[in-house]
């Protein structure tokens, strides 16, 4: 089967696909280029990204909801997504926060800009899709980048001290039996880093 392949150099795991425009966007060096719609080399039409970005994951959530009511009431269930695109206007990021806090929102999807110095006092649920990338990365400190992030996404949840009790972090992973994982729902930086020391001797 033909894999059509992108002419930027770095890793696939910056390069996503920009359903509004068709676009394949290198979020390192910003590098773009169209997918074609159809494959150069034998022309099938069956050509699909991998993977799910934010824009994919607001439409599936959004479906999965419908038919629920929000809490305070007023319909169905919203669904906002803050990530580079949602965000590129100016004064769009403040905007959508502002919703956030003023608790017009129920289910924010999100990259890893939403994790960062964000203070979200209604949240009680906070989901990591798919982190495994960063396990295995041609990149050494991938994994330690990965431990920090998951620990600041933790910290969106339960921030408001009267819901902290009820408040979770879910992460999705193909390998939840990982020191990474094992040192996360301990909270247990020490270990984790030790770990990280014992594998860079090894290599």
């Amino acid at each position: 089967s033909c894999q059509w392949k992108s002419e930027c150099p770095h890793s696939s795991a910056y390069r996503v696909f920009h359903k509004i425009d068709r676009s394949l966007r290198c979020h390192h060096c910003g590098f773009a280029q169209p997918v074609p719609r159809a494959c150069p080399e034998c022309g099938n039409i069956d050509i699909s990204p991998v993977g799910r970005g934010t824009e994919e994951l607001e439409e599936h959530i959004t479906e999965l909801l419908a038919a629920i009511e929000r809490p305070s009431g007023g319909g169905a269930v919203r669904v906002a997504r803050i990530d580079a695109d949602s965000t590129r206007a100016v004064g769009a990021l403040a905007q959508q926060l502002a919703q956030v806090h003023a608790g017009e929102v129920d289910v924010l999807v999100g990259t890893q800009m939403v994790a960062k110095g964000h203070d979200f006092r209604r949240i009680t649920l906070v989901a990591a899709i798919n982190p495994d990338g960063a396990l295995f990365s041609s990149d050494p400190r991938a994994p330690e980048r990965l431990f920090s992030l998951l620990m600041q996404s933790a910290g969106r949840a339960g921030r408001d001290a009267a819901l902290a009790a009820t408040s979770e972090m879910w992460v999705q992973s193909f390998y939840p039996q990982h020191p990474l994982f094992a040192a996360l729902k301990r909270h247990a930086y020490p270990a984790f880093a030790l770990h990280q020391e014992e594998h860079d001797r090894l290599i």
